[in-house]
């Protein structure tokens, strides 16, 4: 059963997984029965949009913009951290969403002037987040104090030098009363901190204490005594410093995460401070980037959830390491290990584990069979000549050991049909993939570029859910037929084999999902037009694809196309400029950019053209990126004529009206029901 034909029910569970951003803009516009259910308020009572940093800045994020609020009626968190959002943009998500509990403003630098009367009003308001965005002085202080007699948890970052001693009588009451989230200052401002009145406040009420993450110019030389006293501290984190030693410690009972990271002297501590291993609360440790030769016993550290240990000068790890029965992550990247130890496989708990950039030339065979929830193992970049046969039983989702000197895939990979979604075998020395290969029911990225391979299995016919293949700079001179059985594949790289002539990749043309395929440009010699007549098979427009999509819904159809044009009218100017300065980095990123918004709307033959514009913006071939901008122009005219007519023809288009058909860098005349299918 195709996956449009669940119930919306079991297409509502699926969706509340995927970030907020892609729904509204992508899921979407796949289809009617998707758009209903994706424009479901309840899918959105966590709206969390800090990924996006162009968020309110520009046309596509208002576009994302409003269509986040015709959805958040129903919202109680959202999380607007380091976007662009200003006042007007922050005013109506207050008006909207009259049910918010938590709200994230944290490094908000568009908001200038903070309404507070207007957050007030949201009723449900439990904790605001105001951290960088709101500094507190002895002037603007008293602004806090009615969420504060409401039981509101604010977060904010104080302003140290603008807060006088002599001033402190209404600023010590008021800041008495505030549980701060998170304090972030730079390392010159430690010393100051540390001695300022209000530190005592801080002592009772600081959970977050970041030092240097934002400022680095001043490395920390060291942390004051002091420090033992922020009794409710759960989080500390200290980055750029000249630290050797640490102060004691024990006294912050509630302290489960800590990071120390990016050393700058050659001083620092070369095995962890006695210290934190006496911290036995800690739940996530990170020590990457300072200069760890030993390690010390982890038996005290037993709830250790994440441990971070890269970028150091280890060459081996403890024995003892096996005790830490709930560590999920482990990351030992960019060191100098040659081994494993025995004790990795006591890890049963482990989700992610993480070696790559060493110089680790064997594991254990039987390594997985003792890591049963294991999903992402990083190996990449090592010594290593084979894959443990244990893969056969393991759970792993994610397998990334590109870079080796690997020469054999185990014949039972895939006999047991496990887990595997990407595959990532690149740069080895692999000659043959194991028919069994086809066992990976699940897998869609395939990666297995520069390696020696001569031939593929016809099984791999059978791997259903391929969406990527990447084969280049192997020894293949023909594909088996059956690649063309792969329904769901989108990406083929084929560049650096042997294939003898463009004829011999004619099974091409059977790949209905295939929106990018790259081959050597000697192959396109002769075949100016579209890669000659074995890829002008490609449709102009695939009417039905759009049909599928819309499913009769003619208030959707209208918004996709005018969405279409928005974006590709934006994106084909920028193009084009991109060309005149001969910018090929931007020529290849905006022809990648315009094909994947071709995808929805059933433009295939101009996908194509744009899979071709990139691949000759890598090579520096302006001739053949400006001709085939030409053909894009060319292509777009008689998309826009053809969807413009779908509109016509049910009296929806106001020709007179709307910007699209008035402006931009292609102009038309329209005349209705002409045939343009020549």
């Amino acid at each position: 059963m195709h996956i449009s034909f669940l119930p919306n029910e079991i297409m509502f569970e699926v969706f509340s997984y995927l970030e907020h951003s892609f729904i509204l803009t992508s899921v979407s516009n796949v289809c009617s029965t998707w758009r209903r259910v994706s424009q479901d308020p309840l899918l959105f009572t966590d709206i969390n949009f800090s990924l996006h940093d162009d968020f309110g800045s520009n046309q596509h994020s208002d576009f994302l913009f409003k269509k986040m609020i015709a959805v958040s009626s129903f919202a109680r968190k959202i999380n607007l951290s380091k976007t662009t959002i200003n006042d007007s943009g922050l005013n109506i998500i207050i008006s909207q969403c009259q049910h918010l509990e938590h709200l994230d403003l944290s490094f908000c630098s568009s908001i200038k002037n903070m309404n507070f009367d207007h957050l007030f009003s949201l009723p449900s308001l439990q904790t605001l987040n105001l951290l960088d965005t709101f500094k507190v002085t002895d002037h603007n202080i008293s602004q806090l104090s009615p969420f504060l007699d409401r039981g509101i948890k604010l977060g904010a970052s104080v302003e140290l030098s603008s807060i006088k001693p002599l001033d402190l009588s209404d600023a010590l009451n008021t800041a008495s009363k505030i549980t701060f989230l998170g304090l972030h200052i730079s390392n010159n401002c430690v010393n100051d901190f540390f001695s300022h009145p209000l530190f005592h406040i801080f002592c009772s009420t600081l959970v977050q204490f970041d030092i240097g993450t934002k400022f680095s110019s001043a490395p920390l030389q060291h942390l004051p005594e002091s420090i033992n006293q922020l009794s409710s501290l759960s989080s500390l984190s200290i980055s750029s410093h000249n630290l050797s030693q640490l102060p004691d410690l024990t006294n912050l009972k509630q302290l489960t995460s800590l990071s120390i990271s990016r050393s700058r002297s050659n001083s620092s501590f070369s095995t962890i401070p006695p210290q934190i291993m006496q911290l036995h609360h800690l739940r996530s440790l990170n020590l990457c980037w300072n200069r760890l030769e030993h390690l010390p016993s982890f038996e005290k550290l037993t709830s250790l959830t994440r441990l971070n240990l890269s970028n150091n000068f280890l060459e081996e790890l403890p024995s003892d390491l096996g005790h830490l029965k709930l560590l999920r992550k482990l990351n030992v990247a960019e060191n100098r290990l040659t081994s494993l130890p025995c004790s990795l496989n006591s890890l049963s708990s482990l989700r992610t584990l993480t070696i790559s950039h060493n110089m680790i030339s064997n594991i254990p065979d039987d390594l997985f069979c003792h890591l049963p929830f294991l999903h992402t193992f990083d190996a990449q970049h090592n010594l290593l000549s084979y894959i443990p046969s244990s893969v056969a039983d393991s759970s792993i989702k994610h397998l990334i050991m590109n870079n080796n000197m690997i020469r054999l895939v185990p014949d039972c990979i895939g006999s047991k049909g496990n887990s595997i979604i990407k595959l990532f075998l690149h740069d080895n020395k692999i000659s043959s993939l194991p028919r069994c290969l086809s066992g990976l029911s699940n897998l869609n990225h395939l990666s297995m570029s520069n390696n020696f391979l001569l031939r593929l299995p016809a099984t791999i016919s059978q791997l259903s859910s391929l969406d990527t293949l990447l084969l280049c700079n192997n020894k293949l001179n023909e594909l088996p037929s059956s690649v063309s059985l792969l329904s769901q594949l989108q990406r083929l790289e084929l560049q650096g084999n042997s294939f003898p002539s463009l004829e011999s990749l004619v099974f091409i043309q059977s790949l209905k999902s295939l929106k990018s395929v790259k081959f050597d440009e000697h192959l396109q010699e002769g075949h100016s037009e579209l890669c000659a007549c074995k890829f002008c098979l490609f449709s102009r427009f695939d009417e039905s694809h759009f049909d599928e999509i819309v499913s009769g819904d003619v208030e959707f159809e209208e918004e996709l196309i005018h969405l279409f044009f928005n974006c590709t009218e934006t994106e084909l100017q920028s193009l084009n400029k991109a060309l005149e300065e001969r910018h090929y980095d931007n020529i290849f990123f905006l022809s990648h950019k315009i094909e994947g918004a071709l995808s929805n709307i059933g433009a295939v033959k101009m996908g194509f053209l744009c899979t071709l514009l990139g691949q000759n913006a890598r090579a520096n071939n302006i001739s053949a990126c400006e001709e085939l901008f030409c053909r894009l122009e060319v292509e777009y005219k008689h998309i826009k004529y053809v969807l413009f007519n779908r509109l016509y023809n049910t009296g929806r288009a106001k020709l007179s009206t709307h910007s699209c058909w008035q402006s931009g860098p292609i102009k038309i005349n329209l005349v209705k029901n002409t045939n343009l299918n020549t």
